[in-house]
């Protein structure tokens, strides 16, 4: 059979992970399951402002082959792409040819880009809307088995070395999505999944508490 008229599948991963620490075992998880050393990671990032978007920016470069910026909706609740492309060139020292600001912060553009680039790299050749999307909840696919904390560190840090001799046009392509939950309901949206309505929960329960203070 033709290999151009194999069917092929985009792995997209969703993670809300919050600070800079999260953002690192996020990844380590990660690459117990896709390795570096086999895959290289498209990341579609939206940081909340009121993080340590440097920390946060340095630890995504550490990992990152690819980077497209986005930003919610609501403004004031993610930095804008345009500053955290400033953050990722100057403090980070990344690569502008591997980062993409040209949805402007549209998480929907940005996201299809993500997944175009990725079916183009991994050689598939299927209408992108017929392709099968498989995302998967990092806390529940990727959860590490118990271990040597020292020893898990070696082995990323081992298997970061090595992808670094491997050419990324080598290794195949899977998308993450990760950051601020703001970012995440228009997310499932561009993937056709349910939305959770995070953003909603989160408005209640801010008013909620706020109300039990007052009270």
């Amino acid at each position: 059979k033709d290999d151009n008229t194999k069917s092929a599948s985009v792995q997209c991963i969703l993670d809300v992970a919050h600070n800079a620490d999260s953002f690192r075992e996020f990844f380590r998880s990660l690459g117990n399951k896709y390795s570096p050393s086999q895959y290289s990671y498209r990341v579609v990032l939206g940081i909340n402002p009121r993080k340590h978007i440097k920390d946060l920016c340095r630890v995504v470069a550490e990992y990152a082959d690819f980077i497209h910026l986005v930003s919610s909706s609501e403004s004031a609740y993610s930095v804008d792409v345009c500053d955290l492309q400033t953050i990722l060139l100057q403090q980070c020292k990344y690569e502008q040819a591997n980062m993409s600001v040209q949805g402007n912060g549209d998480v929907l553009r940005e996201v299809i880009d993500a997944l175009y680039q990725t079916v183009l790299h991994n050689g598939a050749t299927r209408d992108l809307a017929t392709i099968p999307l498989h995302s998967e909840s990092i806390s529940e696919e990727l959860e590490p088995e118990p271990a040597d904390d020292v020893t898990e560190e070696r082995k990323m840090d081992d298997a970061i070395t090595q992808a670094t001799s491997v050419d990324k046009n080598d290794r195949t392509q899977i998308v993450i999505i990760m950051g601020t939950f703001h970012i995440m309901n228009e997310a499932r949206k561009s993937l056709g999944l349910k939305c959770d309505d995070d953003e909603v929960d989160l408005h209640e329960w801010l008013n909620l508490n706020h109300d039990s203070q007052t009270n």
